[in-house]
């Protein structure tokens, strides 16, 4: 429980890449590797540094916004694609809410400040 929204990753290595991260192929198959063995994103990551806005990019298919002063933003092209990956996230973390005794109620205050972080 302490460790609720507390996670934050960083990606290193492609500093010198100009592409953004959900550009990259081989960190959207780490991400989704990942994830695939880890469903427990919503529960952990921090909401207050755009973590969510990050990682949901880099599981659905996305595209990179710029505009003439550099200024970028993220779009995810299939929103029916962002809300299954976002039900399989839910799906399969059940089994550490009842591990744990997590209440549906903490459950769903978690997902939805993971929702709020999304719009």
């Amino acid at each position: 429980m302490r460790y609720q929204e507390s996670l934050i990753f960083i990606v290193e290595g492609y500093d010198d890449d100009p592409r953004e991260l959900q550009e990259i192929p081989e960190v959207r198959e780490f991400f989704s590797q990942l994830t695939e063995h880890w469903p427990h994103w919503l529960w952990f990551l921090n909401r207050q540094l755009g973590s969510i806005s990050l990682l949901m990019p880099l599981l659905c298919k996305s595209e990179i916004c710029r505009d003439s002063s550099g200024v970028i933003g993220v779009e995810i092209l299939d929103t029916n694609e962002l809300k299954t990956k976002l039900l399989d996230l839910l799906r399969r973390g059940n089994a550490m809410f009842a591990c744990f005794g997590i209440t549906d109620e903490q459950a769903n205050a978690s997902v939805q400040s993971a929702l709020d972080k999304l719009r």
